[in-house]
């Protein structure tokens, strides 16, 4: 099984790929799996995410990965375990889609983060007949996760010293994140979109006076845009077009704040990355996340990210360097963005490649080979390259041996350009539909045709 782009919130959470405890075990859970398994693989996954929980097992440095799939619950999940500052306890989307935790409408609050240090990353739950998170406990992070569809609060925070970072938060019936005066101390939000929610984007209680609140897009909430006291300290936000006031209750923009209507590639579809005419692109402060450009965006997504393949790679890796880089050229597919770009390194890549992410009309998705000696080799596979997608780049990869076709494209607008096309038992390309562009290929010595 394959496991993409999560493994960059770990390392940029922790410092490494797992929990530093020598001790330290990971945990599995599958919407195939059953909580009567080990859950010490994939293969002998639990079910439910909280089920370390139940049978007590948890200590501090354990990982419990989530696969993705979709899992529809009826009750919410409560995590009383804590980690320590050296060795938290992380839950964490793995899979070349975020895992969905479909609550149905029912229970109480989905997501209860009661224990300490804690990591919760890269989740999508929804469907919520109440507070989606509640953050109860101390030093937890919540990260990457996609927060919609609850009727109360997308993010409530009762505990201190929490990180709230790049998360999206849309369409919750109440506040977007509320910080509870029983949270008094030192919760940060960095880089969050909170987008379209029933009342205030962001609320700070009046005793809160220590958060810090920079790098968020807020944005079309039917209250305030960010409510807090003077003392917090606010920056580099986009805060636009809140039926409210964008700031309100003493909170004031300190430094590099702008009010510009989003620039999200489509709201609509839950796409909340930015086009590349996006006002918040290097418009961020550095506050010590990874950025690509002269600055870090404001919002969720970094825009313009670069990922790495090899034959040697591992797609457990967090895809960033090339001594760090994935196995799978297709391993990032449904969590890239438009701009961003995979190079693959020299080498045969014996594996069919299926891709469905799109990009933009003026902003493709890119996958390049960096030398003349990348090839995929499609022995065995009906189809070697299958680009589902639109505006994307294929370059300088070579495909050759394929059973039935070596590239196909169904999308459209798609580039393929500089590569060495061969040896197909059938069809060296095949395209279904229409503006694809070809250039500079080499399409020889295929059994039907080019």
């Amino acid at each position: 099984m394959r496991f993409p782009l999560i493994n960059i919130i770990v390392i940029a959470l922790l410092g490494c790929l797992v929990p530093s405890s020598a001790m330290a075990t990971n945990y599995y859970v599958s919407p195939t799996g059953s909580d009567g398994a080990d859950g010490m693989s994939t293969s002998t996954a639990w079910l439910s995410i909280e089920n370390g929980e139940t049978l007590d097992v948890l200590l501090p440095g354990d990982t419990i990965f989530v696969l993705s799939g979709l899992y529809n619950r009826n009750s919410g999940a409560a995590f009383t375990t804590s980690g320590t500052g050296t060795a938290p306890i992380v839950y964490i989307g793995i899979g070349k889609k975020k895992p969905v935790i479909d609550f149905g409408y029912t229970g109480n609050v989905a997501v209860n983060l009661e224990g300490n240090h804690t990591v919760f990353a890269n989740i999508a739950i929804t469907n919520v007949n109440a507070n989606a998170v509640e953050i109860v406990g101390d030093s937890t992070t919540l990260s990457r996760c996609y927060i919609s569809g609850a009727t109360k609060v997308g993010v409530r925070i009762l505990g201190s010293y929490n990180t709230i970072h790049a998360n999206v938060i849309n369409a919750v019936g109440d506040r977007g994140i509320e910080n509870e005066d029983d949270g008094e101390f030192n919760n940060v939000y960095y880089n969050n979109t909170v987008y379209g929610c029933g009342n205030h984007g962001i609320e700070l209680h009046k005793d809160i006076k220590t958060a810090r609140v920079f790098n968020n897009i807020v944005a079309l909430n039917d209250g305030d845009g960010i409510r807090g006291k003077v003392e917090n300290v606010y920056g580099f936000n986009n805060v636009w077009g809140n039926l409210g006031n964008d700031y309100s209750d003493g909170a004031v923009d300190s430094a590099g704040g702008i009010s510009f209507l989003p620039q999200f590639a489509s709201s609509a579809t839950g796409r909340f990355d930015l086009k590349r005419s996006a006002k918040e692109i290097d418009a961020g402060l550095d506050i010590g996340y990874r950025f690509n450009g002269l600055a870090p965006e404001i919002g969720a997504y970094e825009k313009f990210n670069v990922y790495y393949v090899s034959p040697a790679g591992n797609d457990l890796n967090n895809g960033r360097y090339p001594d760090s880089a994935w196995f799978s050229i297709d391993n990032g597919d449904s969590t890239l963005f438009p701009g961003d770009t995979v190079y693959v390194l020299a080498g045969t890549y014996d594996q069919p490649i299926i891709l469905t992410d799109s990009g933009l009309v003026d902003d493709n998705i890119s996958y390049v080979g960096i030398t003349d000696s990348v090839t995929i080799d499609g022995t065995g596979y009906g189809v070697a390259v299958h680009l589902k997608s639109s505006y994307l780049l294929w370059k300088s990869i070579n495909v050759q041996w394929a059973t039935s076709t070596n590239i196909q494209l169904d999308g459209r607008s798609n580039i393929v350009d500089d590569c060495m096309i061969t040896g197909s038992n059938q069809y060296g390309l095949v395209a279904t539909s229409n503006s694809n562009y070809l250039s500079r290929n080499r399409v020889v010595s295929n059994q039907n045709t080019g």
